[in-house]
């Protein structure tokens, strides 16, 4: 093998590398490629990277994409075993800019996920130091700046919570499962003086009512059966000059209700089994997906409690009411995707406003597991309506090609990708019409081997006739 190979190797921790022609012909295979795919190379030299993916051999071929795009692109690829790896490929290109050769190299995902892990876990040392600097000063940072949202109410209620973090109030949280309620309340902890301590979160719907007040409060040795023989501090303890999360406090039990209305009122504690008051210092931030004024009419929540964590409050508004985020947000997730998973994708505007007519019902924690979804399973790097589930692409009859008025022109941060999304639209949707590279090319008034080499780079292998 020669040194390009080896060189590879020691960069990417690989197992197994691929090379093609220009026109998705192996025509080389390191001999560890074995090991992972269970082919021998001499199986697969000489064969069509497009055959393959057809056999399902690859799936994708990650080389075809790149012939196709003549981008460097990274997928998930599931084996036939039913493995998943890494992919990675690239081009190589001659004088003239066509492809030379495609070099494609594998890496175990349980690899790739242990470098993620490492380098996020890196990032959040480097924010954990940057923060402790800041408290030295105390430094106030505007950490809601990149919320995004147009929306008034969600704008005041953000506003809200940047005037409370200043001081040591409860604040209460109000909106549907998903809109971001936990975001929020981090951020609140960020900017505020308890920044130093921990963000500790519990969610009182996920706890059986017999564990509640042990986790709360904590409880001491031989407290009841089964009780750690040291006795355990409460979550209340943990969050010591911190910040204590209760999501969905509505959820807490009555009796629970009250001893933490005490805790709020005195500022002590006692774990269950004790006789010793201990004293905290923590800032109460309380969720709920209900509306709490009607729970405390319907007797399910103590009207005392209720008044005293209602300092302040704010509620955040379903996605479906503020349809002038979704946009925006899907960007913000589909780059925060990108740099997590080493591509370099985009939405497609059919794509995009198919999103923005869907209702999200799990508001924009479902929208972030479908940006992530996209970005792993899609097979090029533009995210088109075709790649989005048929209960969101029928969301709305007014998902179809692209006006001109809808281009998001000042969005755009790649003009050669803007570029070559609006051809793959105008493209696929032409061929789907006109179903061949001759008519194509009399429509649009180009060439037909460019039509044909457009009709190859631009539409899936399945879809095109037997001339492309």
């Amino acid at each position: 093998m020669d040194q390009l190979l080896n060189d590879y190797y020691r960069a990417f921790d690989c197992t197994g590398i691929l090379i093609t022609d220009g026109e998705g012909i192996v025509i080389q295979v390191e001999e560890r490629f074995n090991d992972t795919y269970g082919l021998p190379p001499e199986t697969l030299v000489g064969k069509s990277v497009f055959d393959l993916e057809k056999e399902k051999v690859f799936n994708p071929s990650i080389a075809a994409i790149v012939i196709r795009t003549k981008e460097d692109a990274t997928v998930v690829q599931e084996l036939q075993n039913g493995q998943k790896v890494i992919v990675t490929a690239f081009p190589i290109l001659d004088d003239a800019g066509d492809i030379k050769k495609v070099v494609t190299f594998t890496r175990g995902i349980d690899e790739y996920i242990a470098y993620i892990n490492r380098y996020e876990e890196l990032n959040r040392k480097i924010d954990l130091c940057n923060r402790n600097l800041n408290d030295v000063g105390f430094i106030f940072e505007d950490d809601t700046q990149d919320i995004i949202t147009t929306n008034k109410e969600f704008q005041q209620a953000i506003e809200n919570i940047k005037k409370a973090a200043q001081y040591d109030v409860s604040i209460v949280i109000e909106g549907e499962t998903g809109v971001g309620k936990s975001l929020l309340a981090r951020k609140c902890h960020s900017m505020s003086k308890f920044s130093g301590g921990k963000f500790v979160e519990i969610n009182c719907s996920a706890l059986p009512e017999s564990l509640i007040e042990s986790e709360l409060f904590g409880y001491e040795k031989g407290a009841f059966t089964g009780a750690d023989k040291d006795g355990k501090p409460g979550l209340i303890e943990v969050a010591a000059n911190g910040t204590l999360f209760l999501d969905e406090v509505s959820d807490l039990p009555l009796a629970s209700q009250g001893k933490l209305l005490q805790v709020l009122q005195q500022k002590i504690i006692r774990r269950v089994g004790g006789t010793k008051d201990i004293e905290v210092t923590c800032r109460f931030i309380a969720a709920t997906n209900k509306d709490l004024e009607k729970e405390v009419e319907k007797k399910n929540f103590r009207e005392d409690l209720w008044y005293r964590i209602n300092t302040v409050s704010c509620e955040i508004p379903p996605l479906r009411q503020r349809r002038d985020d979704i946009i925006p947000l899907s960007k913000e997730l589909l780059s925060k995707a990108n740099k997590k998973h080493g591509t370099n994708k985009m939405f497609s505007n059919s794509a995009l406003r198919c999103l923005t007519n869907y209702s999200w019902p799990g508001n924009v924690r479902e929208l972030e597991n479908m940006v992530s979804r996209l970005v792993i399973i899609s097979p090029n790097n533009l995210i088109t309506q075709e790649d989005l589930p048929n209960y969101i692409s029928e969301a709305s009859v007014e998902c179809g090609s692209p006006k001109k008025e809808d281009v998001d022109i000042l969005n755009i941060t790649d003009l050669k990708v803007a570029l070559e999304g609006y051809e793959a639209e105008i493209i696929k949707a032409f061929y789907e019409k006109k179903g061949s590279s001759v008519n194509l090319a009399k429509a649009l008034n180009i060439s037909q081997s460019s039509a044909a080499r457009k009709i190859r780079k631009y539409v899936t292998r399945d879809q095109q006739d037997d001339e492309c």
